[in-house]
């Protein structure tokens, strides 16, 4: 049958108990008949209401594996817990892309070290907080993407991926992962919400060369930091601020209500001494919504402070309306002789 030599299989169901016996039958053993025919892209968006679907999950996992599957993808949406993927290394020479959502991760599973070409990771709304699951590492590495996920309130999971050039951890749960060193690293995009983990509890590195977040991004040439929570305090997160020797953009968009500490603020921009693009932005929702105003900045290299940096060509703020949140921010800036547009 055709079926049996596609490239792509994906299997999606928001409501798979009602589905017919027989088209449920099918796809439970779609991937037993189709044997070891290669795949190029496997993709499972399932509502998942009992053990057997768990089961099922798990097998049609593995089973893409075998298939040599170059992308996998697993959403899954459960009426409690995450759905706990088997405690098994991942294990494949052809895997290079793997999305995950709504999963428990276990320790083995973590472990990426058999999946040489595997350089795209996606973690969404899972839950690494399991004692085991105290790593997470891979050599091949390069995209990782870490959204809403729990980790453990009491260890700091370690990273470690020497070759990543993109980490995006954004609006995670509990304590603040720990990474070996991320030398490649490029961009970053950073969301910290009222239960992120502070990332200063303890030294920069320790004897394990394991360094908080903010030695982990000192190498990042653009950097987004996007806090969420009207309560997270942005000083106490850069009390020990690296020096960012590559870092030409920086974006940091705050919600309205959170506070700016502008202490804080100034230490970043003394340790960015190549950065070119500043903007803040300050919005009421979420992050990457449209701002009304928008007022671009510069300073003359006569009176360019000397406390920044020499290569800052222009800073932008972004709002919805001009408030004394905005104002203070404005006059700040205007102690870097940077003077504003309205536009």
């Amino acid at each position: 049958m055709a079926w049996k030599s596609v490239a792509t299989l994906c299997i999606s169901s928001w409501d798979w108990k009602e589905l017919p016996m027989e088209f449920r039958y099918f796809g439970f053993h779609l991937l037993l008949h189709r044997g070891s025919a290669p795949m190029d892209k496997f993709d499972l968006n399932l509502d998942v209401r009992s053990y057997a679907d768990i089961s099922r999950v798990n097998y049609w996992f593995r089973n893409a594996m075998m298939c040599h599957a170059r992308v996998i993808r697993l959403n899954i949406h459960t009426w409690g817990s995450e759905l706990e993927l088997d405690n098994l290394p991942v294990v494949s020479r052809h895997l290079a892309k793997l999305q995950l959502c709504g999963v428990k991760l276990m320790q083995s599973f973590l472990d990426f070290s058999s999946c040489p070409v595997l350089e795209h990771l996606e973690i969404v709304n899972c839950d690494l907080s399991d004692s085991n699951a105290k790593n997470i590492s891979s050599q091949s590495l390069k995209h990782l993407y870490i959204f809403r996920c729990n980790f453990s309130r009491t260890f700091r999971t370690h990273i470690y991926a020497p070759n990543l050039v993109y980490l995006g951890l954004v609006y995670y749960i509990n304590r603040t992962p720990v990474f070996e060193g991320i030398p490649l690293l490029a961009e970053a995009v950073i969301g910290v919400a009222a239960q992120s983990g502070h990332w200063n509890a303890c030294p920069r590195c320790d004897d394990s060369n394991n360094c908080m977040l903010p030695e982990a991004l000192s190498h990042a040439k653009k950097l987004v930091l996007e806090v969420e929570e009207q309560d997270f305090n942005f000083k106490m997160y850069w009390q020990r601020c690296p020096t960012f020797s590559k870092l030409k953009i920086l974006l940091i968009s705050v919600c309205i209500s959170a506070v700016l500490d502008f202490e804080a603020l100034s230490c970043i921009l003394r340790h960015s001494p190549v950065l070119e693009k500043l903007t803040l932005q300050f919005h009421r929702v979420e992050f990457g919504q449209n701002c009304k105003v928008e007022m671009k900045g510069s300073c003359s290299h006569m009176e360019k402070s000397s406390a920044i940096s020499e290569h800052l060509k222009i800073v932008v703020i972004q709002c919805d309306k001009i408030d004394n949140n905005v104002i203070k921010v404005l006059k700040f800036l205007s102690t870097f002789s940077i003077r504003f547009s309205f536009e």
